[in-house]
């Protein structure tokens, strides 16, 4: 019962930068996003539910790896002395707003991306805990140096991933920039 989605989502992207609803409509194409010929409007719920077991049959193929690379330290002896990152450079869309993929979109579900740091026990002993203070990709670097006992150059971007929280990070920048396919898309969100 009620209205059918797509007017909804119509809608709603509307008031989105033109580019959403015309990916949506099938009028731009995000090759930096998807599929060229993808259509988001034309995708059946079926298809939707597809499209999603999908992305979470890859997120557990991403634990199963990542439990194998934690065995295989602690089976070499080697889990105390080794730092262990994940992260990704993006989100999924998995139809927030109508649409799927990634792309030019400054949304929670392309930003807030997966960022897990096991440090080394033996170095630096740290109960596992989240901290929730903003970070992002452009600390690794100076994380990196940190753990190798390198000085961090004073002209780097970014600071050493907290492992506390304790208050004093104030913001991440994001910047998305392309001129893919003669579509200038040039971003700032800052959280």
């Amino acid at each position: 019962a009620g209205e059918p989605l797509e007017p909804l989502y119509a809608s709603a992207l509307a008031t989105k930068p033109r580019h959403w609803l015309d990916w949506y409509d099938g009028r731009f194409q995000n090759p930096e996003g998807g599929p060229i010929q993808f259509r988001p409007h034309a995708f059946t719920d079926d298809q939707l539910r597809e499209v999603d077991a999908m992305i979470q049959v890859e997120n557990e193929l991403i634990d199963d790896a990542i439990g194998r690379v934690v065995a295989f330290l602690e089976e070499r002896g080697l889990d105390d002395d080794t730092d262990v990152f994940f992260t990704s450079d993006h989100g999924e869309l998995q139809g927030d707003h109508g649409l799927l993929f990634k792309g030019p979109y400054h949304v929670t579900s392309l930003m807030h991306v997966p960022l897990v740091w096991r440090p080394a026990r033996a170095h630096q002993p740290v109960a596992a805990h989240v901290v929730d203070a903003p970070v992002g990709h452009v600390d690794l670097a100076p994380t990196f140096l940190a753990i190798a006992g390198i000085p961090i150059p004073t002209q780097m971007q970014g600071a050493p991933l907290p492992i506390v929280d304790d208050g004093t990070r104030a913001r991440v920048i994001t910047t998305f920039d392309s001129n893919f396919a003669k579509v200038g898309m040039h971003l700032r969100t800052i959280y």
